[in-house]
């Protein structure tokens, strides 16, 4: 079984994501042939900051500061020359580079691990068995961005779904629902979502090269599924107003 991971070098997650993306490919090393880490603009995230202090979201910009660091030192390219596994650095899935890269390896499978892209049919026709995503929403009902957070402020169930990518956002079939414990403070819950995450992601895995297939899935589809993005200044407001911490 040929796997190809994707991920972002830069990510709003706490220790940036090195606890999931380590741990998957310590545990399935054997099962991958190569990672894509798709580049972030430092810049624009560094300037991000100053307005996420105002928004009073100190923990998120502390995160993301720790996790700018980390980027910045490569972490997760030394990580992976270290095990000589072999990765791209990307501006996108869909440059030609990755592309001509991918068709190379002929591989499987392709996950998608916090990497915020929408793949283009060129990406998608790749791999035999398709491209499959972690989506931090409970799908069908949740899709977007940050569809997690806005779940927690209104108290709703909260957690990651893994599901086949199409040339729709957060459209296809449905292989596997977690739910995570909720809690009001974000960067809290969205550590609690790492550990359940690794695991799941692992024995995802595990499952598709025991069988050598994807296993069954379930439609995508629900006539009141919310569709939710970033948080402007007022939105920000309104979910701390509701006992959001960020």
């Amino acid at each position: 079984m040929k796997i190809i991971l994707v991920t972002s070098d830069l990510t709003y997650a706490p220790k940036n994501y090195n606890d999931v993306f380590e741990y998957v490919i310590n545990n399935a090393s054997q099962h991958l042939a190569g990672v894509v880490i798709v580049k972030i603009s430092k810049i624009s995230v560094l300037a991000k900051v100053p307005y996420l202090y105002f928004a009073e979201c100190n923990n998120m910009a502390d995160t993301l500061i720790r996790n700018l660091a980390d980027a910045l030192s490569g972490r997760k390219r030394k990580f992976l020359a270290e095990l000589k596994i072999s990765f791209v650095f990307a501006n996108s899935i869909n440059d030609e580079r990755t592309i001509a890269w991918l068709k190379s390896i002929k591989p499987d499978l392709i996950l998608n691990m916090r990497a915020r892209c929408i793949y283009k049919e060129a990406v998608l026709q790749i791999p035999r068995l398709g491209c499959v995503n972690v989506h931090h929403g409970i799908l069908p009902s949740q899709k977007g961005l940050f569809c997690d957070l806005y779940a927690l402020a209104d108290d709703n169930v909260a957690g990651f779904t893994i599901h086949r990518m199409t040339n729709g956002i957060d459209q296809g079939s449905i292989f596997h629902t977690q739910e995570v414990d909720k809690t009001k403070n974000y960067i809290d819950y969205l550590a609690e979502v790492a550990l359940k995450e690794k695991r799941t992601i692992v024995k995802f895995i595990e499952n598709v090269v025991q069988n050598n297939s994807l296993p069954e899935s379930k439609p995508n589809q629900e006539q009141k599924s919310v569709f939710t993005t970033t948080p402007n200044f007022k939105k920000i407001k309104e979910l701390q107003y509701k006992g959001i911490t960020l």
